[in-house]
């Protein structure tokens, strides 16, 4: 498994610690599928977890509970090194929330001043620019 570029790491903790009032609303309390699923992948059971988190996608009440059970399932995917599908989800998550942001422009989503990192390039601009898995660089042939 290749390391995860620390700024990708810093950009999921900081997600994370966003999302906290939102997880604890849209979980669907203890025994709800995100929390369900967050239980089994600490138990490395990360394919059992990634199916609770898709059935709270499917199932979602509200944007923001979907966007909760897309940000459980990027940390899944995370957890188990799978970078793309990682930034696959997390750009679903970015996604939404510019889109409340443009929805109330008057209320920006993170609060500069409680932003203590740079912003960092798009997800997708990330995803493009990670390495190949099999270690190679771009534009460059093994053999």
């Amino acid at each position: 498994m290749s390391a995860v570029p620390r700024t990708v790491l810093r950009a999921i903790v900081a997600c994370l610690a966003s999302s906290s009032a939102v997880s604890a609303q849209t979980q669907g309390g203890r025994g709800g599928p995100v929390a369900q699923g967050t239980q089994l992948d600490l138990e490395g059971k990360g394919a059992q977890a990634r199916e609770l988190f898709q059935k709270a996608i499917d199932t979602a009440p509200t944007p923001a509970a979907k966007a909760n059970a897309q940000r459980a399932m990027a940390m899944s995917w995370a957890f188990e090194g799978n970078c793309r599908k990682t930034i696959e989800y997390e750009q679903m998550i970015i996604d939404y929330w510019v889109s409340q942001e443009r929805t109330n422009p008057g209320t920006p989503i993170i609060s500069k001043a409680k932003w203590p990192m740079k912003p960092l390039a798009s997800a997708s601009t990330l995803a493009t620019s990670m390495p190949p898995p099999d270690g190679t660089k771009k534009g460059t042939t093994s053999g």
